[in-house]
C-alpha cells in the first residue's frame, strides 16, 4: 500500500516522464519542430542531464574526499600528540568507527549513482527517440 507520499512522488514522476521537453520546447510553442530544431533541443536536454548527473556525482565525490580529510587530519593530531590519553584514543577510535562508515556509505552512494545515471541517460534517449515532437530529426536521417 503506497502512502500518499508516495503517491504523489510516483504522480509527479510520471508526468516529469511526459513532460522532459516542455522546458525546452516552451520557445516553439506548439508549431512542429523541423529536423534541425529537434535535434538542437534533444542536444540541449541531453546537455542539461548530463550536467545535472555530473553535477550529483561532484557533490558526492566533495563529500568523500572532505570525510577522508577530516579523518586523515584526527590521526595527524592524535599521532603528534605522543603523550596521548587512553581516552584520546578511544574517542579516537569512536571517531574512526563513524568516519569508516560515513566513507563506505558515500561510496556506495557514489557507486549507485554512477550506475543508475547511465540507466536514466539510456532511459532519457529512449524517451527522446520516442518523444513525437522530435520526430523531424529521425525522418532527416532515414
Amino acid at each position: 500500500v503506497l502512502k500518499a507520499g508516495e503517491e504523489e512522488e510516483k504522480e509527479e514522476e510520471g508526468s516529469q516522464r511526459n513532460d522532459i521537453l516542455a522546458p525546452y520546447l516552451l520557445t516553439y510553442g506548439d508549431k512542429p519542430l523541423d529536423a534541425a530544431t529537434a535535434e538542437f533541443v534533444a542536444k540541449q536536454c541531453k546537455t542539461e542531464f548530463r550536467k545535472r548527473l555530473l553535477d550529483r556525482s561532484a557533490i558526492i565525490q566533495k563529500r568523500l574526499e572532505m570525510e577522508h580529510e577530516e579523518l586523515k587530519k584526527k590521526r595527524a593530531l592524535l599521532q603528534r600528540r605522543n603523550d596521548s590519553h587512553e581516552k584520546d584514543e578511544k574517542e579516537f577510535e569512536r571517531f574512526q568507527t563513524q568516519a569508516t562508515f560515513r566513507i563506505q556509505i558515500l561510496e556506495q552512494r557514489l557507486a549507485r549513482h554512477e550506475m543508475q545515471s547511465i540507466a536514466k541517460f539510456a532511459q532519457l534517449e529512449k524517451t527522446l527517440a520516442e518523444h513525437p515532437r522530435l520526430q523531424a530529426m529521425w525522418q532527416r536521417k532515414n
